[in-house]
């Protein structure tokens, strides 16, 4: 079934939360041509061909086309137990930034989640959920995600932030109408999750992203 797309404003989900099968045949599968191509549990990452998952590919141009040659990489944002999130800058618009997740697919616990995290980037397309730009094989077995760069960072940090902003004596939170719009934003991206019979198991101001620059103000 292609994705389906719904309208509405955008919410982040921590990807690595959804409970998503890696499906193919799995992490045996042998790491194919690594000079030019990853191909593992049904998720194949080719420098000439780019991604295709089952066999099926993203329209060229479209969602999921950006390429390593489109993207600059600038500094570290940060990292987890299965990758290393750096900034990058695409090349033909210096003004747009993306966050990029790097996997080094030669250790099976970040292959897996590598697999996982695409195969669902793939399949998903709602803009109350982190947009998808594209994945590329890079030297080294690398492989990186291109994502949304979310430069307000999580809700979390934002409500600290405003903490430490106000007054002495004012009233802490956020406005009644800015809590219901990431209200309205998260429940958008929940209900195209339920749509879609998927599931996000850890919904917290930690895991929900916020921009300001990015098309989708509010991210899960």
């Amino acid at each position: 079934m292609p994705p389906r797309k719904v309208g509405g404003l955008a919410v982040n989900a921590a990807l690595e939360q959804m409970n998503l099968a890696a499906g193919g045949n799995g992490l045996d599968d042998t790491l194919a041509n690594m000079g030019s191509t990853m191909s593992t549990g049904g998720v194949s990452i080719s420098r000439t061909r780019g991604l295709t998952v089952d066999g099926a590919s993203l329209p060229e141009g479209g969602r999921g086309s950006l390429r390593r040659e489109d993207i600059e990489l600038e500094g570290v944002l940060g990292s987890g137990a299965c990758s290393v999130v750096r900034l990058a800058r695409d090349r033909r618009d210096r003004d747009r930034r993306y966050a990029v997740k790097i996997f080094n697919v030669f250790e099976e616990a970040k292959r897996h989640q590598l697999v996982k995290e695409v195969r669902m980037l793939f399949e998903l397309d709602c803009c109350a959920l982190v947009s998808f730009h594209g994945a590329y094989l890079d030297d080294g077995g690398k492989v990186g995600v291109v994502l949304d760069f979310m430069d307000a960072g999580a809700l979390e940090d934002v409500l600290r932030r405003r903490a430490a902003a106000l007054p002495p004596g004012a009233a802490p939170g956020v406005p009644e109408l800015v809590c219901a719009s990431i209200c309205y934003q998260t429940f958008w991206g929940l209900a195209y999750l339920h749509y879609e019979q998927r599931l996000h198991r850890d919904i917290k101001p930690g895991n929900i992203l916020c921009g300001f620059q990015i098309f989708n103000p509010t991210s899960m």
